[in-house]
């Protein structure tokens, strides 16, 4: 899971949104009881009512593991801090692009553009490939007091 975001509204009202990731192989009825079950128990042991995203992923592929690891070893080189999130690789008609999240960590001096940039070529790079790249950055939106 990731993305777990808490709402307080009162001292006896909670609700949660939350990023579950599951293997792209299962149909939508079981995901779905699992995602059901998830919320059921998250309830039951906190009183709190849980909605769950469901992000698929394509576990038993290796090209798609492949690009996964360089991804992370590529963001690991810059900061350990660094995390990534709802990876894919989608067939956009003849070329493919790669999709993912970055979580930042609050020392990165730099801007998401010069991220994007950076993070692009070192990937292809590494892939000797040129993959078109969307790429989405999460940064701390907490405030700090």
């Amino acid at each position: 899971y990731h993305d777990l975001i808490l709402h307080k509204y009162g001292p006896h009202k909670a609700f949660a949104t939350v990023d579950i990731e599951m293997d792209s192989r299962l149909d939508l009825f079981t995901a779905h009881r699992i995602i059901d079950n998830i919320e059921y128990q998250f309830k039951k042991e906190f009183n709190i009512k849980l909605v769950c995203h469901l992000d698929p992923v394509a576990l038993h592929d290796d090209e798609q593991n492949s690009i996964y690891r360089v991804i992370k070893h590529t963001l690991k080189s810059y900061d350990k801090n660094f995390h990534f999130h709802d990876f894919r690789v989608d067939e956009l008609g003849e070329k493919r692009m790669l999709f993912f999240d970055v979580v930042v960590p609050d020392s990165c001096p730099l801007t998401d553009d010069e991220l994007k940039d950076r993070i692009t070529r070192d990937i292809n790079k590494q892939l000797n490939q040129k993959f078109p790249m969307h790429i989405e950055f999460d940064r701390d939106y907490m405030l700090k007091g």
